[in-house]
């Protein structure tokens, strides 16, 4: 008896010493709109789970996935990526806009303030400079008060069954210094594979994240892109809905689930979205 005693109480301080027997891979989440889902856990990712969500044939086609950070937790709700029809960018003496109407429409237009030449109208019209006719996906200035911006743009190729392409650009007016005179900047620093249909831009290491359908890309303030990672499956998630950098870690969603990447260890891995078990 004393032995089995012994036996139980070194067990007992072994447990007491355990670590919890929560997994690490288990992700802890909130959401308004799925009161049921508070955890995730990792599984095998399905390509052809996407295509019954393109094709409408999935009964859960009208439900989305998309991620953000609220009271320092991942907040989950239903979404879909947050792609506007216009965006614009405002500078001192003009602005910049950009449209996104479809595969085959849209455009970006730098547009100057000008006096009216009639002194009792104090309206200013405007001089636009057209800069491309691409689709304007994103218009994004690093910060407040920067004298320059990024602009993402959906390339369709006729030649490649319609494939689209991000290309980068850095735009900045440069005055001569008289207010009536500019010279526009626009200049291609990069070009990625796949449409972009989030962004993370990250103030503290002077960056914008991109996910595209190829993958995760850096765009560094100074213009110099860098590739996060490559991932074959984003392609296959029906879209990227948002992405989020929580705990020094990565997270892209998309209506099919999440996808996580560590990018000290190389480590990716899937969750799903059960919406079987928490759509109500």
């Amino acid at each position: 008896m004393k032995r089995i005693a012994l036996l139980i109480l070194t067990l007992s301080c072994i447990m007491i010493h355990l670590p919890s027997c929560t997994s690490p891979n288990i992700i802890e989440v909130t959401s308004k709109d799925y009161p049921k889902l508070t955890k995730m856990e990792p599984g095998e990712f399905d390509k052809h789970r996407g295509s019954d969500f393109i094709l409408v044939t999935s009964e859960w086609h009208n439900y989305s996935c998309k991620l953000s950070v609220e009271n320092g937790k991942l907040f989950v709700s239903n979404e879909e990526a947050d792609i506007p029809y216009a965006q614009y960018a405002m500078f001192s003496d003009g602005y910049l806009l950009g449209t996104d109407l479809g595969e085959f429409s849209g455009w970006v237009r730098w547009c100057l303030y000008e006096e009216s030449v009639y002194p009792e109208d104090r309206t200013p019209t405007v001089k636009e400079t057209v800069l491309s006719e691409d689709n304007s996906r994103f218009i994004i200035k690093p910060t407040r008060h920067a004298d320059y911006a990024f602009v993402i743009l959906d390339t369709v190729c006729m030649l490649e069954d319609l494939d689209a392409d991000t290309v980068i650009y850095r735009f900045e007016p440069i005055s001569d210094g008289s207010g009536y005179d500019y010279r526009l900047e626009f200049k291609e620093i990069a070009s990625l594979g796949g449409n972009a249909t989030a962004y993370f831009n990250c103030e503290e290491e002077e960056c914008i994240y991109l996910a595209t359908e190829c993958g995760i890309t850096r765009l560094n303030y100074d213009g110099t892109v860098e590739t996060v990672v490559e991932e074959e499956n984003f392609r296959y998630m029906v879209q990227i809905t948002s992405i989020v950098l929580y705990e020094d870690e990565f997270y892209c969603s998309s209506p099919l689930g999440i996808y996580r990447y560590n990018p000290e260890t190389g480590e990716s891995l899937w969750y799903p979205m059960d919406y079987e078990k928490y759509a109500e």
